[in-house]
């Protein structure tokens, strides 16, 4: 039997099952709030909104055209332009499914802006899997970087979160992304300049605690070898015992000198700065 709902009705799990539950749940547990227009109904323990929907959960956000929200196994489903807002990471999405207490859940038709140290990176995928750790994207799609020169894909993307961000005092040189989003890895990455591949390659990983870009294109002229354009692609390490490392590949093209190429190892921890300096062939 269908029930009507007022408009604008705020459903919360604790008076919807108040009737059924054995035992009281945990003051201090988040709830699912809805916001919904009117023709949103409860049908057999399932909550329905098929007018669109805004609804909040802990630190989510969640809205779309239509959802339905599983009350008792605490599960939902929305369709139709979906946004999941979380702490460093916006989700836009054809269709999504979470379950609420793990925020484990899972998105098709995905595209995603995640924030960085500086701005905000976006992503395209054909499926994204989450959990309160780790946002996964499978198939991810053309990224395009330095005004749409640079174009990068790879099979997958995990992006690994601190489960609570840490606090805006802690180690001041850090920007506030790196609260939130801790590090970013990409399997088998593909790159393309001008839309044409140029090489791929098996992972590439970036430590969001300090600041620095995958890639870097530059363009200009030197009074001494003429017109050049560079080319940087840098990768970092896992962390061990406290060393943060990255390497870095270069190659310059000089009008007047040709081709040549280097490299560079820099690692760091908190307190010791160390680099290897690019040396050319």
């Amino acid at each position: 039997m269908a029930y009507p709902v007022p408009p604008l009705i705020r459903f919360m799990l604790p008076a919807v099952l108040a009737s059924s539950m054995v035992a009281a749940e945990p003051a201090a547990r988040p709830h699912l709030v809805v916001d919904a227009p009117p023709g949103s109904r409860i049908e057999g323990g399932v909550g329905i909104y098929p007018n669109g929907f805004v609804a909040r959960y802990d630190d989510l956000v969640l809205l779309g055209d239509a959802l339905r929200w599983d009350i008792r196994r605490e599960e939902v489903w929305a369709e139709g332009r979906v946004v999941l807002v979380r702490p460093g990471i916006r989700i836009h999405a054809a269709r999504l499914g979470l379950h609420l207490q793990d925020q484990r859940g899972e998105a098709w038709e995905v595209e995603a802006w995640i924030d960085g140290p500086t701005g905000r990176i976006p992503v395209r995928a054909k499926q994204m899997r989450m959990t309160r750790q780790e946002v996964v994207f499978e198939g991810v799609e053309t990224i395009r970087r330095h005004g749409g020169i640079l174009a990068l894909g790879a099979r997958r993307l995990t992006v690994r979160l601190h489960e609570t961000p840490r606090p805006k005092g802690e180690d001041a040189e850090r920007r506030d992304a790196a609260r939130v989003v801790r590090d970013i890895a990409l399997t088998g990455p593909w790159f393309a300049l001008f839309d044409v591949p140029v090489f791929w390659l098996p992972y590439l990983y970036r430590d969001l605690s300090f600041d620095y870009p995958w890639t870097r294109v530059n363009f200009g002229k030197s009074s001494r070898l003429g017109e050049f354009i560079r080319f940087e692609i840098g990768t970092g390490l896992p962390e061990v015992g406290g060393w943060k490392t990255r390497v870095v590949g270069e190659a310059d093209y000089f009008h007047d000198t040709g081709t040549c190429f280097g490299a560079q190892l820099d690692w760091r921890n908190d307190t010791i700065h160390c680099l290897i300096c690019p040396t050319h062939s």
